[in-house]
């Protein structure tokens, strides 16, 4: 079985794959997320690739963002529960759904499942499944919008 190092560092995405990595590392440890985010990939054996890493932390950036503009305000807005909960729940949510519903693109032949060192399979996902994934849940992903329906 391949192992992930060696996909993600292939050119020409290897640049690519630097950079969103170095981003979505940058804002997890701005934010406080490496935590939250490394249990749940653990839990799921899932690797992310760098831009579906990015598209589960701008929604949490952004919801940190507004929630503080508002306690500042003094206003309180309810749709916004920016806890460490509410966002474990969410990531949960989203990457156990691009796991078991991965799109097309995520789809690949047994041959080409990754393994870890240790031999443990894992999945690999890419922004189509968690776009996928976001299109089922949305807006019930708290703290994104956390609608009910």
């Amino acid at each position: 079985m391949p192992k992930y190092n060696d996909l993600i560092t292939r050119e020409p995405f290897g640049y690519a794959h630097s950079q969103m990595q170095d981003l979505a590392n940058n804002l997890k440890q701005a934010f406080q997320l490496e935590g939250l985010f490394s249990e749940v990939i653990l839990e799921q054996r899932i690797a992310l690739s760098p831009a579906a890493q990015l598209m589960l932390v701008v929604p949490i950036v952004e919801a940190h963002a507004m929630q503080s503009y508002w306690q500042e305000k003094g206003g309180q807005d309810a749709a916004l529960n920016v806890d460490a909960d509410a966002i474990r729940q969410s990531l949960r949510q989203l990457i156990l759904e691009a796991k078991i519903n991965p799109a097309r693109a995520d789809q690949v032949p047994d041959e080409l499942k990754m393994e870890d060192e240790v031999g443990k399979e894992w999945s690999m996902r890419s922004t189509f499944s968690l776009i996928k994934s976001f299109a089922r849940h949305f807006c019930n992903i708290p703290p994104f919008c956390g609608e009910e329906g």
